[in-house]
């Protein structure tokens, strides 16, 4: 009967996890188990394997398997804190900016108006808007996004990009690689790999790329190491 109760309580958390929004990150899926205005806290069901799942009123997980006891939990103001065998993350929202702690360092991810400043340990990357442009900086280079009556220009240190809009939808892409321009960052992950959970910062969710069409899909991820 308790494996039963187990095994319906994960079915149950994952059908909402789904309905929540999962995340996938090199081909992995990361189910979503806390939704926040920042991001989410996400486990891997697919990964684990004699695990236990166990909710409490608050939004507290318990997880317990061979890789040993995590737990999760959210505080007011949006705040995330995961505990696990081979390390913490804590996660503090306050004034738009998310701090992240994770493995002895130091994240934050900072919205104002038309700018977001993302500041890891290796790297301070800044996110601006300017009329028709989103304008990226950082220690590879600067990297601009502009529009222009339905036409789109990228330029960064990999050389430049131009979609043009044909009659009939079609598009002409010419000059370098969409993928080898710097700084397409939608989210940033911090996982507890063993334990197979962790946070997902969701750039998108604390800054607008909607000026830019699906062309653009925001789907790398920086993974903190």
């Amino acid at each position: 009967m308790h494996r039963f109760v187990c095994f319906v309580l994960f079915l149950w958390m994952a059908s909402l996890a789904v309905f929540a929004g999962d995340y996938y990150i090199l081909g992995q899926r990361k189910t979503t188990l806390i939704s926040f205005p920042w991001g989410a806290a996400y486990y891997m069901p697919e990964r684990m394997t004699n695990a236990q799942v166990t909710a409490s009123p608050g939004s507290r997980y318990a997880i317990s398997s061979p890789a040993g006891n995590v737990s999760i939990s959210s505080g007011m103001g949006g705040e995330c804190q995961i505990t696990s065998p081979e390390g913490n993350i804590t996660v503090k929202n306050s004034l738009g900016t998310v701090s992240v702690s994770f493995k002895g360092k130091s994240y934050s991810f900072s919205a104002r108006q038309n700018a977001f400043m993302v500041q890891y340990p290796d790297d301070s990357i800044a996110y601006r808007t300017d009329l028709n442009a989103l304008v990226i900086t950082g220690k590879k280079g600067t990297v601009t996004y502009r529009k222009d009556l339905g036409d789109y220009t990228v330029t960064s240190p990999a050389g430049t990009t131009s979609f043009s809009q044909r009659v009939g939808g079609q598009t002409s892409i010419q000059g370098a690689p969409i993928g080898s321009h710097p700084y397409r960052y939608g989210f940033a992950e911090f996982a507890l790999v063993n334990s197979n959970v962790g946070v997902i910062v969701d750039f998108r969710k604390l800054f607008n790329f909607r000026e830019f069409p699906d062309l653009f899909q925001w789907d790398d991820a920086m993974v903190a190491k």
